[in-house]
């Protein structure tokens, strides 16, 4: 929790974008946050998953199902009983099925994405081992999860304007 922060994708906290205008401030934000963290350029892992109520066999795990995901190969990871990690916050027999695939964050690349996620088609996160950060793009705004508390705090002060007020943890 002391290296997490909350941004806000649109002014005065708005969840969902609805015009021309509030979709252009929504990904100029979070475009000029997520390149401002990682950099042009960086390698990254794209990591999204699945959510199934029973166990699934790989072949069925596939990463076209969104539009904004098809051009990706995933590799998939071991699927999660959900119950037996976390059994307070989730159903019994509900997995989930992690999948990664390595990318170059890029500036307005990733645009279509970011929209399936705002609009809260599509669960996805940035992994930076390099940056040792975590950017997790969500309907609403961008959670981040940053190596140390100096970095929080460089980028808390460099967005204020941008926070969410509840910036005291998860």
């Amino acid at each position: 929790p002391d290296r997490w922060l909350r941004i806000h994708s649109l002014p005065e906290s708005k969840r969902y974008a609805e015009t021309t205008i509030e979709w252009e401030i929504l990904l100029h934000r979070q475009n000029s946050l997520i390149s401002d963290i990682f950099g042009e350029g960086l390698q990254v892992c794209l990591v999204t998953g699945l959510y199934s109520p029973k166990t699934l066999p790989a072949p069925n795990i596939r990463s076209d199902e969104v539009d904004s995901l098809k051009s990706y190969k995933f590799k998939l990871l071991e699927q999660i009983d959900l119950d037996k990690f976390s059994g307070e916050y989730f159903e019994e027999d509900l997995f989930y099925t992690p999948k990664f695939v390595e990318v170059i964050w890029e500036s307005n690349r990733y645009d279509d994405l970011l929209k399936a996620v705002a609009n809260y088609e599509l669960i996805a996160f940035f992994v930076s081992f390099e940056q040792n950060a975590i950017i997790a793009p969500y309907d609403g705004g961008v959670d981040i999860i940053f190596k140390d508390v100096e970095t929080k705090r460089h980028y808390q002060l460099k967005y204020h304007e941008w926070l969410s007020d509840r910036t005291d943890g998860l």
